[in-house]
């Protein structure tokens, strides 16, 4: 089932009005005109052991979606288009009762549409996809588990998205092949796309030989990162999905004054932000105050605020352009007009 809720956050939409040429001795204008970012794209497979050995973390299993949900909606802002699934030993996909896929999507355009393909929030959708008896028989392989769900869900994983893997299990591997081919067949996922980012996440019983061998060859690339399941904190291990990729600048306004008051003497500014939104110049308020989310929720309304940032901007008053609702990596394109007397 598909919902999608529409968040009507412009009042209208309007062209940018150029500013009036001021009636003072001096002035200046700064202008900004920024192109559009692309939105980050995160295919994740969750690989999960469901022997027998693993029922012993189930309340700890339990946190997964919620701890998961919280690293991508972190390192996003809420942005990120999102693919995400979840496999067992068996190495086949889960998928929700009447589900058209069998993973989940959710995903925010610029216009702030929200479309995702399941009821409810993330981590309800996702809990109910991890949820066994863990009375799998077979051996525990989460390395075979992992190659033949990524090989046999062809519209999971996206060319142009980043891939990420989230591997469970409370006992070693038994897969068939040698640790050092799945480390191969891993970084093989790259390709040729330099743009491409894949990394593992093990949470695992150490020592287990042939998990740690894995591990340690990754690490050695960048491409893995594990923490033992008895550890108190699973951060560690789910980091990677925190990364954003994209494209951004410091925009720096060359000589903009901080006096936002017009009630004040000295120098003054009068700014506007216009977005270019599903082919429309839509105008962004500025900030009450200036404040900025955390990045923990899905986005917010967009505003705009000037910010004192003396180590990235050497000139002027060190003023450089925030961002909030959007961000400076994700932003669609934009015309920033500034006038300073």
């Amino acid at each position: 089932m598909r919902a999608a809720l529409l968040v009507p956050l412009f009042a209208g939409c309007v062209e940018t009005q150029h500013l009036d040429k001021p009636e003072v001795d001096s002035s200046h204008v700064e202008v900004r005109e920024i192109p559009e970012t692309r939105l980050p794209k995160l295919d994740v497979l969750i690989v999960i052991d469901d022997a027998p050995g693993l029922a012993a973390y189930r309340d700890r299993i339990a946190e997964i979606p919620a701890l998961i949900t919280d690293a991508i909606d972190r390192g996003g802002a809420g942005w990120t288009d999102l693919h995400i699934g979840v496999t067992f030993n068996d190495g086949r996909m889960q998928r929700l009762p009447g589900a058209a896929e069998s993973f989940l999507t959710r995903s925010i355009d610029f216009a702030y549409t929200r479309d995702q393909d399941f009821e409810g929030t993330l981590p309800d959708a996702l809990a109910r996809l991890i949820t066994t008896d863990y009375t799998y028989g077979g051996p525990t392989q989460p390395l075979a588990a992992m190659e033949h769900a990524l090989e046999t869900s062809g519209q999971f994983v996206r060319s142009d998205a980043d891939l990420a893997v989230v591997m469970i299990s409370a006992t070693d591997d038994a897969s068939p092949l040698g640790v050092a081919e799945y480390a191969r067949w891993i970084r093989a996922l790259v390709g040729m796309q330099w743009h491409k980012h894949v990394f593992v996440s093990g949470l695992y019983a150490q020592p287990a030989p042939r998990l740690d061998e894995l591990f340690t060859n990754l690490r050695a690339t960048g491409t893995g990162m594990s923490t033992s399941i008895d550890a108190s904190d699973y951060g560690a291990a789910l980091v990677s999905l925190r990364s954003v990729t994209g494209w951004g600048g410091v925009p720096c306004l060359d000589a903009a004054p901080l006096d936002a008051d017009p009630e004040s003497a000295g120098k003054q500014y009068d700014c506007s932000l216009s977005v270019l939104v599903d082919d429309e110049l839509r105008t962004v308020p500025g900030c009450d105050g200036g404040s900025a989310s955390d990045g923990a929720q899905m986005p917010g309304p967009p505003c705009f605020a000037l910010a004192s940032d003396a180590q990235n901007c050497i000139t002027g008053d060190h003023l450089v352009l925030k961002l909030h609702g959007y961000t400076e990596s994700v932003h669609p394109a934009y015309r920033f007009e500034c006038l300073m007397r």
